[in-house]
């Protein structure tokens, strides 16, 4: 099956991932209808503003419609939007003006565009949307991210723009709710071309450009990160999304008196944690057995000259000096144990906490770990070697 990874990730026309039909979103869509249908509509037609009417049941959107099949289409499409809203928010915040969305017929539509945007005395937002064949959903669901964010800071209270990464993690949120391999196709690309750090994510804007897929995926990985660090879908990561969207781009004080000063580095370990997850199986013995010898060793850049190898007891004798590279030692570990064979698993541990001491100032427990690093790398080598003669 041909995937288009920019149509998963960032809702090219119409959804079609695949040319043979194996997966179709009209397809999806007509069955949600269906649903949305005999849910509503008991084979007798509705009579006045039941027709014209449907409300969200989570009380955030309205969908209004005079066709009756465009109104659960519409409902439909929302009801995708909602979903990933609640998996996000842990909820849906009940407006007190609740957003409005018109689907009408294209031959009614009398703008120019696929979409309206307006705002009127009941209402804070009314979307209205031309319903053709060439609907864009992918800028569909732009929108509804975009309004339900601003409509939410509005509740609050708040005057200021919502995050612009936050309104991405959303649209991918969305996205998952339509093709559930969203996430792999994002966690991929991520693996190709590395994740933003934190600072980078938090200062996203849709003026700047670049490359929006890996702003996306960055974004969506970020947020799960984020979640993660504050022990799931606690009250504590609530306090925090909700504290992003009013207050834009957090303070470095902020984040360290959540996370402490190695917030960064706690950041991306949790990054490359929720991307390598995503992607099946782990590595082979020889890929595993070729990062736990690089991990024995440091890195040091030297200005204008060819790079340093540090190892063995050096590295702790020179540990304040490295202590930067030690750090990101600690870190490139933890982003690789995800998916590490089974069999250097100890190994790549014992590495870690031979790092861990020597940051310490620990020279007894940093030896001592160093041996044990260097036995269960003699021991995985041993296992791995047996195990491939089996295999053969």
């Amino acid at each position: 099956m041909k995937i288009l990874i920019a149509a998963v990730l960032f809702f090219s026309p119409l959804l079609s991932f695949a040319e043979g039909g194996e997966f179709s979103l009209e397809k999806r869509l007509d069955e949600e209808i269906a649903k949305s249908a005999a849910n509503n509509f008991d084979g007798k037609l509705p009579e006045g503003d039941k027709l014209f009417y449907s409300e969200s049941s989570k009380s955030a959107f309205i969908v209004f419609s005079k066709n009756l099949e465009l109104r659960n289409f519409g409902f439909a499409l929302v009801g995708k939007a909602e979903r990933a809203i609640e998996e996000m928010f842990g909820g849906v915040e009940k407006f007190k003006t609740p957003i409005e969305i018109h689907f009408l017929p294209e031959i009614e539509a009398d703008f120019e565009g696929d979409f309206l945007e307006t705002s009127r005395f009941k209402f804070d937002v009314v979307l209205s949307v031309k319903c053709s064949k060439n609907l864009p959903l992918d800028k569909f669901y732009e929108r509804i991210a975009n309004i339900y964010l601003r409509a939410w800071a509005a509740e609050f209270g708040s005057k200021k723009s919502h995050p612009y990464w936050i309104e991405l993690a959303l649209r991918a949120m969305i996205a998952r709710q339509i093709a559930e391999f969203a996430p792999i196709e994002l966690a991929r690309h991520l693996k190709n071309t590395g994740a933003d750090k934190m600072s980078d994510v938090f200062n996203y804007s849709p003026k700047a450009g670049g490359d929006i897929l890996k702003m996306e995926a960055s974004s969506y990985f970020s947020l799960l990160a984020l979640r993660s660090l504050c022990g799931g879908n606690s009250k504590a990561w609530f306090e925090m999304l909700k504290y992003f969207v009013l207050n834009g781009v957090p303070s470095g004080e902020y984040l360290i008196s959540r996370f402490g000063s190695d917030y960064n580095d706690k950041f991306l370990a949790a990054v490359y944690g929720e991307i390598y997850a995503r992607l099946s199986g782990v590595k082979d013995f020889k890929s595993s057995d070729s990062d736990a010898a690089y991990f024995f060793m440091v890195q040091k850049m030297r200005k204008g000259e060819p790079v340093e190898i540090i190892a063995g007891d050096d590295i702790f004798a020179r540990r304040d000096e490295i202590k930067r590279e030690i750090s990101k030692r600690i870190t490139e570990i933890k982003v690789e144990l995800p998916w590490t064979n089974p069999i250097y698993f100890n190994a790549m541990v014992s590495i870690g906490r031979m790092y861990d001491s020597a940051l310490e100032d620990d020279e007894n427990s940093f030896k001592s770990n160093m041996l044990d690093a260097i036995s269960e790398l003699k021991k995985a080598r041993s296992l791995s070697q047996r195990a491939s003669e089996l295999l053969k």
